[in-house]
């Protein structure tokens, strides 16, 4: 199967699972808002010299980054729970485990995307409560990309090993367990 093809059945993955892929574009939205907004307060902190010994704001700021990251990854590890059952047909039908691996990972990208969009568009549209007009001109369009960068990476450094873990099982183990 050539890439083309793996991506449309990615597409059609998502189309197929509408309630979950609206769910899910919904909640990333919300999480991709909080993660821009923490990345930005991350890079005012860098210029505004430290006022705080403790740097106690640097640390909170680092921490949501963090937790964010990590709710992208269990997020993803939900979706790989869920799909076992597809991954142990797909496997049990002679698919080759790359290929499931690819399969779905760019249905995890594409089910993030959208959601990644979303928290722009909150943020272009409500800004950030707090902080003063002129921090959020320029560093703004530098947080959402660092934002992208680091949701994409985490998802796909994530997502890619759990399916070829969750390849490696039985596959009709998961045939099983789906019914």
């Amino acid at each position: 199967m050539n890439n083309l093809s793996y991506f449309r059945y990615a597409v059609s993955f998502l189309k197929r699972d509408l309630t979950v892929t609206l769910l899910s574009t919904v909640l990333y939205g919300v999480l991709f808002y909080f993660f821009i907004f923490s990345i930005h307060i991350q890079n005012i902190i860098e210029i505004i010299p430290q006022k705080n010994p403790y740097g106690l704001l640097k640390i909170s700021a680092d921490l949501s980054v963090l937790l964010c990251i990590i709710v992208f990854i269990f997020i993803s590890l939900m979706k790989i729970l869920l799909k076992r059952g597809e991954i142990g047909i797909m496997v049990a039908v002679g698919g080759n485990r790359p290929g499931c691996v690819l399969l779905v990972t760019l249905e995890s990208l594409l089910g993030i995307l959208p959601g990644f969009a979303l928290g722009i568009l909150v943020h272009m549209l409500a800004g950030f409560p707090g902080i003063p007009a002129e921090m959020q001109d320029g560093s703004i369009m530098i947080s959402s990309a660092r934002a992208i960068s680091y949701g994409i990476l985490a998802v796909i450094l994530f997502t890619a090993p759990a399916t070829y873990v969750a390849s490696l099982v039985d596959p009709y183990q998961f045939i099983k367990r789906q019914k």
